[in-house]
């Protein structure tokens, strides 16, 4: 069961105490909706108090995601994650998380904007998480920004990416445009000059939506089940990576049905599972729960974590069969 917890205090002090004043009612902690940077301390002195699993989800939610879809694209691409380039439009909680987990997967090269421009060595006005990712660079704005990027995450504004910066990305890049209702970019405008580029927005009426309901629910189901006392960062890069497996996979008949998309598949236009996939449950819980098991943070046995994926399948097919046919034609 979740309940939501509406609190009316905004000081780190008063929101970490009421988080730990009522902790033992509950098996985990979601926070949500709290801004940069007091979410980064937030989160951390909890994680360090509490004995439950504490996890800001609009930070990590999009960073697992956009990780995913990464590791897809450039797959699909044929290129070194040690060699691209990522952009990041938004120095926020989701900004600075997912450009965190990048570098955890191997990425050298990141290029952080905020509403001043880029974030560069020479800036005198950064706090310490932006300062973090301050680079030597000559580059100051996001057209400077954007030649050769192989990625660009945008957690910004509507229309702010033009055809024309488009245009200066590196071969087979890769673009989220997370913004909401209007992205960065919309897909048709980049398809139309950049054929080559994979395309992801927040929107279901796109291809590759980045949405955080493929993270959360099921990462804290497989912490819950095997009682993990916190998310651990390998517990993290576990649902990265099966999501990106995930989505390999053949697409259940179901979501085809869904999409009215009869020839969906692994490809340009499906780097990550759709949210209508009950198979992410089985994948995520059970990856993470794997990845408790490995950090030593849950009593969990080892038998009982071979038979969680069978016992997760369970909760979400009424039989066998139906999940026999999941795939068929």
């Amino acid at each position: 069961d979740a309940v939501d917890v509406m609190l009316n205090v905004h000081e780190v002090d008063e929101i970490v105490n009421v988080c730990s004043a009522i902790s033992d009612t509950y098996g985990g902690i979601n926070l949500e909706d709290i801004a940069a940077p007091k979410c980064f301390e937030i989160e951390k002195i909890l994680q360090e108090k509490l004995d439950i699993p504490v996890f800001h989800d609009d930070q990590h939610g999009t960073a697992i995601i956009t990780s995913a879809g990464l590791l897809n694209a450039i797959e699909l691409a044929g290129k070194d994650i040690g060699d691209i380039k990522v952009v990041v439009i938004g120095a926020g909680a989701a900004g600075i998380a997912s450009a965190k987990m990048y570098r955890q997967l191997g990425v050298k090269h990141i290029v952080m904007i905020d509403s001043k421009g880029v974030i560069h060595s020479g800036r005198d006005d950064l706090n310490k998480y932006k300062q973090d990712f301050a680079i030597e660079t000559t580059d100051r704005t996001l057209d400077d920004a954007l030649k050769n990027a192989d990625m660009v995450l945008g957690l910004s504004s509507g229309n702010i990416i033009s055809q024309d910066m488009v245009k200066t990305m590196a071969h087979d890049a890769i673009i989220f445009a997370c913004a909401n209702p209007i992205p960065e970019i919309t897909p048709d405008r980049v398809i139309s000059v950049r054929p080559d580029i994979i395309v992801g927005t927040g929107r279901s009426d796109f291809p590759n939506q980045v949405n955080n309901v493929l993270g959360f629910p099921f990462i804290f189901r497989g912490a819950l089940d095997v009682g993990a006392k916190k998310i651990t960062e390998n517990m993290k890069i576990a649902a990265v990576k099966a999501l990106a497996n995930l989505a390999k996979e053949p697409v259940p008949y179901y979501v085809k049905a869904a999409y009215n998309n009869p020839d969906m598949k692994y490809g340009r236009e499906h780097i990550i599972p759709t949210p209508f996939s009950k198979e992410v449950l089985v994948w995520v819980a059970s990856a993470v729960a794997k990845a408790a098991f490995d950090d030593g943070v849950t009593d969990m046995k080892k038998c009982e974590l071979e038979n969680y994926q069978d016992k997760l399948r369970k909760m979400i097919y009424v039989d066998s069969d139906k999940s026999s046919s999941l795939t068929k034609n």
